[in-house]
């Protein structure tokens, strides 16, 4: 099953349909995989590997998004 639950409890102007970044960097914010995966005591490859290929893929070069692929991997934008 693909489901996430986030509690936005106490988070002040957080709006239904406003952008999570689950690994990475938002502003001043960062979490790397590593992080996570010593969050759930396991390595960064399980944690990757548990992202359903449903889940889209943006590929980013110098902050910029370059590439998106669709839910099987097939691209659906950007440089070739």
């Amino acid at each position: 099953m693909d489901f996430i639950v986030l509690d936005i409890t106490g988070i002040e102007g957080v709006e239904v349909g406003e952008e999570v970044v689950l690994y990475g960097t938002q502003e001043a914010e960062s979490i790397t995989v590593e992080e996570v995966a010593d969050l759930q005591n396991t390595i960064a490859y399980e944690v990757l590997c548990a992202l359903n290929k449903r889940v889209p893929r943006w590929y980013y070069r110098k902050g910029r998004a370059v590439a998106c692929s669709d839910l099987l991997g097939k691209k659906v934008w950007g440089d070739s």
